[in-house]
């Protein structure tokens, strides 16, 4: 391979590389309150200032990940059907990946019970 051909590869790869640490990655874990079991399909989603959001499910071990995210504030909620939702603020940089850990507790009083009755 030529020389200048191996400059033009360097330099293409430099610019995906510096495009790429532009964006912020969120990712995390949610379980439950009471037994820190892994909670799967709990809804994570992210809201900018400007309104714009992302969001994402848990896997079967609870975990979740969500990339490309610009800098700036934003509000991560997490909820699932029978549990409180819980909500941290952070604000992100570039490049920056933090980690949140989350523990949904259970609302009782939402569960309520269910008669089936056969006509």
């Amino acid at each position: 391979m030529s020389l200048l051909r191996r400059l033009v590869v360097l330099a293409c790869c430099l610019v995906a590389c510096e495009a790429q640490a532009q964006f912020a990655t969120v990712r995390g874990r949610v379980t439950d309150a009471t037994d820190e079991q892994p909670m799967q399909g709990v809804h994570v989603v992210m809201a900018s200032e400007d309104g714009d959001r992302r969001g994402t499910v848990t896997d079967g071990e609870g975990y979740f990940i969500l990339n490309r995210l610009a800098p700036g504030a934003y509000v991560l909620t997490t909820s699932f059907v029978g549990y409180f939702p819980h909500t941290d603020t952070l604000t992100l940089g570039f490049g920056e990946q933090p980690t949140f850990n989350v523990r949904l507790e259970a609302n009782e009083k939402a569960l309520g019970e269910v008669v089936i009755e056969e006509e």
